[in-house]
């Protein structure tokens, strides 16, 4: 899916803008749906995007989104990932 329906279509948007990107990709294939591989390729784009600016900016993820420390409760279900 990303290379037969993302590639062509992300070619000369501004990877700084997580955001923008994220909502066009949903729109981008809306009538595929959301859900299953389609979730799935917007995520590893979006992933992929925010590695990128905090290698960038030489910071890891909970400091470029603004988070007071490096753990957190995941899945509502008490789960704790305690990464160093």
């Amino acid at each position: 899916m990303i290379k037969h329906d993302f590639t062509d279509a992300l070619r000369g948007k501004d990877g700084d803008d997580i955001a923008s990107i994220y909502d066009f990709l949903e729109w981008h294939i809306h009538y595929v749906g959301r859900r299953g591989i389609a979730s799935s390729a917007i995520s590893v784009v979006d992933i992929a995007l925010w590695d990128i600016k905090c290698k960038k900016a030489g910071q890891p993820l909970w400091e470029m989104a603004c988070g007071a420390g490096n753990s957190c409760k995941a899945y509502r279900g008490g789960i704790d990932l305690m990464f160093p």
